[in-house]
């Protein structure tokens, strides 16, 4: 049309075509050649939407609206087209010059509609952005099959008027809700559903899942009209298990948000990522502090995964992302099958302040002489921390992330850090007591630990003091604390 070119496009479908679909985009001057029992007037067909040869050929039906032009509800319409195979969808909407009744060259933008696709069809929420007229074209391609998508139809809204409503995010993907061809990418369903918006609840935190019939990686994109692309990343958890995926989702800001989540073969290598869904998420409580997004520099493992168990890591304590810790001390429990495999934790936030001891003594991993591993943590203080989990079996030099916790402590008193441990402390070793590393001067302080093989264990401080083995394998004792330096 931009270049007012004629394209041959040959279309045998009004060959021999039924009068009642002839009858939807053609009227002829004489009304005995409508073969119709009962002939329509010219009033009527131009109050029947325009359907084209597509339409028919691709066994649509267009169950609402039922005609033409439509009056709309406040600004709002609804289009619903079914049919009895998967489709691909799209619109496109103008609007037209109040002054002289033309389309304008521009599109409105794609926020202002809802589209929901399934296997039965498709349903498209109009939100109209200004009173006015407007024209809407349909497109459509059955899914799978190459080349463009082909308009199947065009209705008219008018708008008398608008209802005054938030401004809803761009979507580029046009489909609202689990995509119409996500089966083919392996996901076979999703924790919501729908192209309604999903009411956050107080804490701005919710989480969306993805059911998927073989192991998948994915990428995640979160949008509002505040939010830079900086803070988006903080907003964002990834979980990735071999039958499903887990986003974990905060909103600091009220209004509205698009959650956009891409698929690829876990497999794939360099593959490309699809657009498995797009959700619309709403927040109407307080805004977050930002101190209380999700740590910097989280990996796409967070929580056990598909990662973790490729290690030879199972039976995890904690099978989520999340680990609350309202008195700021928490253990994770896990079993490694390898006994080759080392195991190296590591904490980490944005605010941590200078102190008397770095992140790394609020951590402690113990290897018991099975296969139990347990990441104890204690946090200095209130705060959100990435708790990181790496491995490697030598003669690996580097470790390799694993997985990622995020650790949410409301503790407000400050958590003592634990012991300094160095390479002797290995698999089996065991710190009953004291777990503490700051110990109080001018005190007894009663020491009990395993250690494996070994014939002698005792406490060196002003002065020795031998630790005696009991019955349960265990080395206790008690040592004078005269002065601490």
């Amino acid at each position: 049309m931009k270049r007012k070119t004629f394209v041959k496009r040959y279309d045998d479908f009004y060959f021999l075509t039924e009068p009642s679909e002839f009858i939807n985009s053609h009227f002829p001057d004489d009304q005995i050649w409508q073969l119709l029992t009962t002939p329509i007037s010219i009033e009527e067909f131009e109050t029947r939407p325009l359907k084209t040869s597509a339409f028919y050929q691709f066994g649509l039906t267009l169950t609402q609206p039922k005609q033409y032009k439509t009056i709309t509800d406040d600004g709002e319409a609804i289009v619903s087209v079914s049919s009895s195979r998967l489709m691909t969808f799209s619109y496109e909407m103008r609007q037209r010059d109040p002054q002289t009744g033309a389309l304008k060259q521009e599109e409105v933008d794609s926020s202002c509609g809802l589209m929901s696709v399934t296997r039965q069809g498709m349903k498209l929420r109009l939100l109209l952005p200004e009173p006015g007229a407007y024209e809407v074209k349909l497109f459509a391609r059955r899914e799978g099959e190459p080349g463009v998508l082909r308009w199947i139809c065009s209705l008219e809204l008018e708008c008398p008027s608008i209802q005054k409503r938030q401004a809803l995010p761009n979507n580029p993907y046009l489909n609202w809700g689990l995509a119409a061809g996500a089966s083919a990418l392996g996901v076979k369903g999703c924790s919501i559903a729908g192209e309604e918006a999903i009411e956050v609840g107080e804490g701005g935190e919710c989480k969306v899942i993805l059911h998927t019939s073989r192991p998948l990686m994915m990428v995640c994109e979160l949008t509002h009209h505040e939010l830079d692309a900086t803070a988006a990343k903080r907003c964002l958890a990834s979980q990735i298990t071999a039958e499903q995926l887990v986003c974990n989702v905060m909103c600091p800001y009220k209004g509205f948000y698009r959650l956009s989540i891409f698929v690829q073969d876990y497999d794939s290598g360099s593959g490309t990522f699809q657009n498995a869904g797009n959700y619309l998420l709403h927040y109407q409580n307080r805004e977050l502090n930002p101190n209380a997004l999700y740590p910097p520099d989280l990996g796409p493992w967070c929580g056990p995964g598909v990662r973790s168990q490729e290690a030879g890591l199972s039976h995890f304590s904690h099978t989520g992302a999340i680990v609350n810790a309202p008195q700021g001390r928490c253990n994770i429990t896990f079993h490694c099958a390898s006994p080759d495999l080392q195991i190296h934790a590591t904490l980490c936030t944005e605010l941590h302040e200078q102190a008397h001891f770095p992140l790394s003594r609020y951590v402690l991993l113990t290897f018991t002489d099975t296969s139990k591993v347990t990441v104890s943590v204690h946090a200095p203080r209130a705060g959100v921390y990435r708790l990181g989990i790496y491995g490697r079996k030598p003669p690996q030099q580097d470790y390799m992330s694993l997985c990622d916790f995020i650790i949410r402590s409301v503790c407000e008193k400050a958590g003592d850090p634990f012991p300094c441990v160095y390479s002797a402390w290995g698999r089996g070793c065991v710190l009953l007591e004291p777990r503490t590393g700051v110990l109080a001067p001018q005190s007894s302080v009663s020491f009990r630990v395993r250690v494996p093989g070994v014939q002698r264990v005792c406490v060196v401080g002003e002065k020795r003091t031998d630790l005696k083995l009991n019955k349960s394998r265990v080395w206790e004792g008690t040592a004078s604390i005269r002065d601490i330096k």
